[in-house]
């Protein structure tokens, strides 16, 4: 009886063998129509998406990945507004189409910060940043929350609000805002517009009119009568080589500036989710730009040995 029970043994292993083998077979990814109907959260952009005409020519790529907003992100859009960009079709296209890349079936990993891809709108950049200390990954400083949801032809990745597409480089937007004129006309005296655009990673903490407007007027004259104070001064309101939106923010957080002696700002937060830089008060965030962001800010930040060179003088800084 021994042999039988041997055979037996032997078939079963052989027969173990074959079976795992054999190739595992992935079930194939549902396209992009079918993922989005999965997901009841989803059901206005794909509404939207079929609104355009969109939708048909992104199941048509090779490959694609959408930034896909909630509809919790989407019904943040004031009622009156959001019917207003449904009905104008070309509008509603080009803001969707900035959602797309055709670059790379983006998904996430811990080496894409600052990794800048290219929209179907006209090429705008779409950048993204990975912000490890507080877990989070964004696209244009929003945030990614349902993460690489596979289709056919690449991802969804699906973010909490809405990207805006940036108008021009950091240079570009400081000379066209309003309420920084005064910042724009101390950059191109100073000499450093062109430094500012090749950094394409840059953060820019911007000081608005008011802000100029709180220091003495001899503190003005000062700065603007010494030209290396005066690039001391803007460069402390500069983080090169990289891109700091307010997401990736957390209080006692520290960043290191661009001025000579690399001096550290650091980020406070207060009541009303409120956010200060040293002591100035962090007014409009997250203004993309092509090569980075900028945030205006209410005070002039000035570094200590500027300062104390000021004082030298018999003068006060605010």
């Amino acid at each position: 009886m021994l042999f039988p029970v041997v055979l037996i043994v032997l078939v079963g292993g052989a027969v173990s063998q074959i079976t795992t083998g054999a190739p595992h077979t992935h079930k194939p990814a549902p396209d992009l129509e079918s993922a989005l109907g999965r997901r009841a959260h989803f059901s206005m952009i794909l509404d939207l998406l079929r609104t355009t005409g969109l939708l048909t020519q992104l199941k048509a790529l090779p490959q694609v990945t959408l930034f896909a907003p909630t509809n919790a992100a989407l019904s943040s859009i004031p009622n009156d507004e959001y019917q207003d960009l449904k009905a104008d079709v070309p509008r509603l296209t080009s803001l969707l189409k900035y959602h797309v890349t055709t670059d790379q079936a983006f998904h996430t990993t811990g080496r894409a910060n600052d990794v800048v891809f290219n929209s179907l709108d006209n090429n705008l950049p779409i950048r993204i940043n990975i912000y490890k200390i507080v877990h989070t990954i964004a696209a244009e400083g929003v945030n990614i929350t349902d993460k690489d949801i596979r289709v056919a032809n690449g991802f969804v990745q699906g973010i909490d609000n809405v990207m805006q597409p940036p108008n021009g480089d950091v240079v570009d937007i400081i000379n066209n805002m309003d309420n920084t004129k005064m910042l724009a006309g101390l950059i191109n005296s100073a000499g450093l517009e062109s430094a500012i655009r090749a950094d394409l990673n840059i953060t820019v903490f911007a000081p608005t009119n008011d802000a100029f407007a709180k220091l003495d007027p001899q503190v003005l004259t000062y700065l603007q009568n010494n030209p290396k104070a005066l690039t001391e001064v803007l460069l402390y309101h500069v983080v090169k080589k990289t891109t700091l939106y307010s997401i990736g923010m957390r209080h006692a957080m520290t960043f290191q500036t661009a001025d000579k002696h690399h001096d550290n700002l650091m980020l406070i937060e207060g009541n009303n989710d409120d956010i200060y830089l040293n002591h100035a008060k962090v007014d409009d965030r997250d203004i993309s730009a092509t090569n980075g962001v900028i945030h205006t800010i209410e005070d002039v930040l000035v570094p200590t040995t500027v300062l104390v060179a000021i004082e030298d003088q018999g003068l006060l800084v605010g």
